[in-house]
């Protein structure tokens, strides 16, 4: 398990750290990703985990076996 930083999703991406910032919060409202916060002993907050749901992985029926929006993936069925 790990809690990566905006900085480091967006270094190990290639992705700009603006569009990580508004991708997190899209995937989470389609049903892809969810963020659960993560605090220090002290109560201070620290770097969340983001997991994959599994409407990512196509195991959840419900959604057909979708993988990433075409938004945010960056492919379409011609260019995969």
């Amino acid at each position: 398990m790990c809690y990566p930083s905006l900085n480091t999703i967006s270094d190990d991406t290639g992705i700009s750290l603006s569009t990580v910032k508004r991708a997190i919060p899209s995937l989470a409202n389609m049903g892809y990703l969810k963020k659960i916060n993560h605090k220090k002993s002290n109560g201070s907050a620290t770097s969340n985990l983001y997991r994959f749901t599994d409407k990512v992985y196509g195991t959840d029926k419900k959604y057909g076996g979708s993988n990433l929006p075409e938004a945010v993936s960056g492919q379409t069925a011609n260019n995969t």
